[in-house]
């Protein structure tokens, strides 16, 4: 396995009850140390179960819930730190950042890449130096309280991300991008113009990367944060507080972001989501 899978924003792990398409997540942070996840689905089914004596590490965990309530246990360790998926690599970050925003590409429950935002997993030119992928027309930003913007994924939003993954020397993704895109490298050092770099938007829904040596696996690279779409709107209206809080940025995924706190985040269903 390459270096970089361990760096990608995990969308083969939505959680199991995406397809049952519940309207609210919680995550809460417990006094005992543990992470709760509860999804509560519209109607699954009326029965009443009740666990008791549950103990991890000696430490008693309450698990009284009914069975239109998901749960699942995460340690304290890996609550979320960073809502800026364009600029941390962190796996508890990525983990649940992934059910938020899409990329171009994502994997399946198999590891299998598949398309996303892409209407396929890339074609490859001159010898898999040059990567251009087309682009569905109907992924919809919506804010902070699931409201459609009025805006549509496009190839400018890749171009914007990666200009910013450029800007922001410190970025996760910072090295990775620079070594991989042909003048990358060369704008961060500010010698050439972002029209220089390897990425490009053909037309509003096709977008094309030209790196600077072959690479037959480039489009796995895509499922690191550093290549993932932002709008322009988004960023200029928040400047340097983008993602420093839900009401700061947009969603394209299947949740957005209700509420966050360092004890509780709450997700909600984005019923302008593209695959529901």
């Amino acid at each position: 396995a390459s270096a970089h899978a361990a760096r990608a924003i995990d969308n083969s792990w939505r959680w199991p009850w995406d397809k049952l398409a519940p309207s609210w997540v919680s995550i809460v942070l417990k006094p005992s140390g543990n992470l709760v996840i509860k999804s509560y689905a519209l109607a699954i089914l009326a029965a009443l179960m009740v666990l008791t004596g549950c103990r991890t590490n000696e430490r008693q965990i309450d698990a009284n819930y009914d069975t239109t309530v998901y749960l699942d246990y995460m340690t304290a360790e890996h609550k979320v730190d960073e809502l800026n998926y364009l600029m941390t690599n962190d796996e508890k970050d990525l983990s649940l950042l992934g059910n938020l925003i899409d990329g171009l590409v994502e994997t399946d429950k198999y590891g299998n890449l598949k398309p996303a935002i892409a209407q396929d997993v890339g074609i490859s030119y001159e010898n898999d130096k040059v990567w251009e992928f087309s682009l569905r027309d109907d992924i919809a930003w919506v804010d902070a309280k699931g409201d459609a913007t009025g805006n549509y994924v496009t190839a400018d939003d890749f171009l914007c991300g990666v200009q910013y993954v450029l800007d922001h020397k410190n970025s996760a993704y910072f090295d990775e991008i620079t070594s991989l895109l042909s003048n990358a490298k060369e704008y961060s050092e500010g010698s050439v113009s972002f029209s220089d770099v390897g990425i490009k938007a053909v037309n509003d829904y096709t977008l094309r990367f030209t790196l600077k040596e072959a690479c037959p696996y480039f489009n796995t690279y895509l499922l690191n944060g550093g290549f993932y779409p932002v709008h322009r709107d988004i960023l200029n209206d928040m400047g340097d507080d983008f993602a420093t809080s839900p009401a700061m940025m947009w969603y394209n995924g299947a949740y957005y972001l209700e509420s966050y706190s360092e004890s509780k985040i709450e997700f909600k269903k984005n019923t302008n989501y593209w695959e529901i």
